[in-house]
Parts: structure tokens; C-alpha cells; sequence
């Protein structure tokens, strides 16, 4: 499955935690390891139902700050994401992205090569 790193921001954007995304074009909202926001100093602002195909289940949602390092020029983001404890245990990515991030700009997933391409702006 496609994946990108991504610095997660404390919320002054002075300190950052990089994890590994794993692209989900099939999640509405970003979702971040509840550890990785906790670390950060953010705290929960709501608590929201996810559904998903293993059922429903309450998740903390957070006003988080994230950029892509790789990307010239970097882009980033303020949005809500919601917490997923489970995430970044046992060496799975820390993070989902979700359609909310991906459809500010243009994803693009070779099979053939394996390759993730995400592009913001103009």
C-alpha cells in the first residue's frame, strides 16, 4: 500500500514527530496515533463515532498541523484528525491519510514501480 513520511506539528510548528502515512483514499478524515498527538502536546477537542469495516467505535478528534518534507515547496496543513491508539503499534504506519488531505491536491499511485507521487498547489 502506498505510503508517504509526514511531520506531524506541535502546536507552536517549533517541534515535529515524522511518521509514516499510509495513504487511505477510502478514509473521509486523517487519522494520527493518538501516542503520536499526545507527545505533541495537543489535546483532544471532541470525541467523534469512526465507522469502519470492523465496526463503530468512539475516537478523540484533534486540531493538528502536519507538512510533507518531501514535497518543494512544503506543504502544510491545519486540519482535524481524529485519534487511532492502534496505529504505529508493532511497526504499522503511525497514520492514515485520509480523502480530507488528499483531495487538496493530486495523488497519484504507479503499481508497476511501487511509487507515490502527491503534489499541492499550482
Amino acid at each position: 500500500m502506498p505510503q508517504v513520511l509526514v511531520h506531524v506539528l506541535s502546536p507552536d510548528g517549533e517541534r515535529h514527530i515524522e511518521v509514516t502515512a499510509l495513504i487511505d483514499s477510502g478514509a473521509d478524515l486523517t487519522c494520527i496515533a493518538d501516542s503520536v498527538m499526545t507527545q505533541l502536546g495537543y489535546p483532544p477537542v471532541r470525541e467523534i463515532t469512526l465507522v469502519s469495516a470492523s465496526g463503530r467505535d468512539s475516537r478523540n478528534v484533534y486540531l493538528g498541523g502536519l507538512r510533507f518534507p518531501s514535497l518543494q515547496p512544503i506543504y502544510r496543513a491545519q486540519l482535524e484528525v481524529g485519534g487511532l491508539p492502534e496505529l504505529g503499534l508493532q511497526g504499522r504506519p503511525a497514520m492514515l491519510l485520509g480523502r480530507d488531505v488528499l483531495e487538496q491536491g493530486v495523488f497519484c499511485w504507479d503499481g508497476r514501480r511501487r511509487q507515490t507521487t502527491l503534489r499541492f498547489g499550482q
